[in-house]
């Protein structure tokens, strides 16, 4: 008997007529459309004479609900996963399953399409040709500052994804460990009537919210070291030599060998071991 496959189908991220033929057709072909909210996708899709069954598969429910897809797939039905929006799997259920019926040997299959991080990042003028998602990053404060501290070093463009009232904090946070004089793309509700792109420093977006409420979700891009480095080179120059200076001095006080010190310090910073360890010797005499 033929297996069925497991059709990855993204769906508008705002503007519908951005959702595909190609998405149309596979969602018409299936059986069964697992989906976050039966009711809403029901509501959303009716234009299109959808006749599938739809079967609930959210963040709450998916370890139970793998099984009795993987049974369904082996057994011969044609399956399509979607999410409310965008891109399934992406900041959304589905991992799992996918991930399930690779180890179980079962068929799946990605449709291309609408997906908001990249569309942010390609209208964003930072740099498209290496970069990193991070999605929704921090749900307390302690956990935010912590992850952000861990990408001040990281040389690629970055795009997290944020809640409107969240946003005051994330901007906030992000200033104090060191990134508001990063260049970041704000991009407000993408491709749906009210869409806006507001692309400054991120210190001058967290004056911005003093006057403006932000409204809708964001999908934020941020300037990577990289580039930060190539447009204010004195800037993080300063900066890195202020970190390594605190680095070393916390080196010294927990008694490590100076070369130890040097050669973990140098692969961290711009500098040579050779600087860092003469730098270690000049503070310690």
């Amino acid at each position: 008997m033929k297996e069925g496959t497991l059709y990855l189908v993204p769906l508008a991220i705002g503007n519908p007529l951005d959702i595909s033929p190609r998405a149309i057709e596979c969602l018409s072909n299936v059986e069964i459309i697992l989906c976050e909210d039966t009711r809403t996708f029901a509501l959303n899709m009716a234009k299109f004479s959808l006749s599938a069954n739809l079967l609930s598969y959210h963040a709450h429910n998916e370890a139970e609900r793998n099984p009795e897809v993987l049974d369904l797939l082996a057994a011969g039905h044609d399956l399509a996963l979607v999410s409310d929006a965008g891109m399934p799997v992406i900041s959304d259920p589905g991992q799992s399953l996918v991930r399930a019926c690779r180890e179980a040997r079962l068929r799946v299959s990605a449709l291309p399409g609408p997906n908001a991080a990249l569309t942010a990042l390609v209208a964003s003028g930072l740099d498209a040709s290496r970069f990193v998602f991070e999605g929704f990053i921090g749900k307390r404060d302690a956990e935010l500052r912590r992850r952000l501290l861990e990408l001040l070093s990281e040389e690629r463009s970055m795009i997290f994804y944020e809640a409107p009232h969240r946003l005051a904090r994330f901007y906030n946070i992000a200033e104090e460990v060191g990134l508001g004089d990063r260049l970041l793309l704000a991009a407000r509700e993408l491709t749906k009537q009210y869409e806006e792109y507001s692309f400054l420093t991120l210190k001058e977006h967290l004056e911005l919210l003093e006057i403006k409420e932000p409204r809708g979700e964001y999908v934020l891009v941020l300037e990577g070291l990289a580039e930060y480095r190539k447009r204010c080179p004195e800037a993080v120059r300063a900066s890195e030599a202020n970190e390594l200076l605190e680095r070393m001095q916390a080196g010294l006080e927990s008694g490590k060998p100076l070369k130890e010190i040097a050669k973990e310090l140098s692969q961290q910073f711009n500098y040579s071991k050779r600087e860092i360890y003469q730098k270690l010797l000049d503070i310690s005499k």
